[in-house]
C-alpha cells in the first residue's frame, strides 16, 4: 500500500486470540515494585550508503546522519525519558566501518560528557559498542551521545557510520500522555502514578501472545495499583487517551486496472 508519505508491507502472519473477558489478574498483593526497564532507541533511515566494502548481501544500507571521520566528533541526541538517579544504565551502538585496514576504526564514546568507553576493531565491517552509563549521568530528556575517533588508524579512509543507538535505563512507573507499557521482571505489585482518570483499560499478555483483561484494580487519584508477574508485558491506558480515526479514505482516487490506469 502506498501513501503520499509513506509504504506499508502487508503479510500474513499467526493469529492472535482476542483479549480474553474471563481472566482476571489478581489484585495488587506481593512485594512492592519501584521501577523498570525502559528503552530508549534512536534508529532512523536519515543516509544511504550506496558502496560499503566488503559488504554482505543481506547488510542494511540505511544508517543515521553523521558519519564519523579520522580526528572528528559526531553527536546524536537520544531521549530518555525519566532515568531513575542513581542507578546506572546501559549503551549499545551498532558501528559499521568503511576502511578495510587493521585496525579500521578507533574511536571513543561518550554521553553527556562523560567518557563510557573506548573501542578498536579491523576490517570493514559492523561491530556491537557496548557501555555502562555511570548513575547520575543520565537526564529527562535529550543525552548527547558523542562518538569521538582518535584518528591513529593511519587507514586511508577512517569513516565509521552508525546505524542505531540504544539506552536501557531504570524507569519509575509514571504514566506518559495517560499510558504507560511495560514488561515485568519480577512478580509483586506495581503502582502507576501520573494518571489523570481513574476510567482505565488494563491489559496483559504472555509471552505467546495471550491477552486478558485486568479487572481488579485498586485506583485512586492519579494512580492505579494491581499485581504482575514476572515474564509478563502490562499496558495500562486512560480511556479517553485511547484513541481511533474518525475515518479512513483513500489519498488518491482507486484506478481501474483494466483501463491501463495503474503504474
Amino acid at each position: 500500500l502506498y501513501s503520499k508519505t509513506n509504504v506499508y508491507w502487508l503479510s500474513q502472519g499467526t493469529k492472535k486470540q482476542a483479549i480474553d473477558p474471563k481472566t482476571e489478574a489478581f489484585a495488587a498483593q506481593g512485594t512492592s515494585l519501584a521501577d523498570y526497564e525502559a528503552t530508549a532507541r534512536l534508529d532512523k533511515d536519515e543516509y544511504y550508503r550506496t558502496l560499503l566494502p566488503e559488504d554482505a548481501s543481506t547488510e542494511d544500507h540505511w544508517f543515521l546522519t553523521g558519519t564519523l571521520y579520522a580526528g572528528k566528533s559526531v553527536s546524536f541526541t537520544v531521549n530518555c525519558s525519566q532515568p531513575v538517579a542513581g542507578k546506572p544504565a546501559t549503551l549499545q551502538a551498532m558501528l559499521r566501518s568503511y576502511a578495510t585496514e587493521s585496525p579500521a576504526s578507533h574511536l571513543k564514546i561518550g554521553v553527556n560528557g562523560v567518557q563510557v568507553g573506548e573501542y578498536k576493531w579491523n576490517g570493514a565491517k559492523r561491530f556491537l559498542a557496548q557501555a555502562t552509563i555511570p548513575a547520575n549521568v543520565l537526564v529527562d530528556g535529550a543525552n548527547t551521545v558523542t562518538l569521538t575517533s582518535f584518528g591513529d588508524t593511519k587507514a586511508l579512509v577512517e569513516a565509521t557510520y552508525t546505524d542505531w543507538i540504544e539506552i536501557k535505563h531504570r524507569r519509575p512507573f509514571a504514566a506518559q500522555n495517560g499510558a504507560l507499557r511495560f514488561k515485568a521482571e519480577s512478580t509483586g505489585q506495581v503502582t502507576i502514578t501520573g494518571l489523570a482518570s481513574t476510567d482505565l483499560l488494563a491489559v496483559c499478555e504472555d509471552s505467546a501472545g495471550q491477552q486478558s483483561r485486568i479487572r481488579k484494580l485498586n485506583t485512586s487519584a492519579g494512580q492505579a495499583q494491581f499485581a504482575v508477574a514476572a515474564g509478563k508485558t502490562y499496558a495500562v491506558s486512560e480511556v479517553a487517551s485511547l484513541t481511533a480515526p474518525n475515518r479512513l479514505q483513500p489519498v488518491d482516487a482507486p484506478r481501474d486496472a483494466t483501463k491501463n490506469q495503474c503504474q
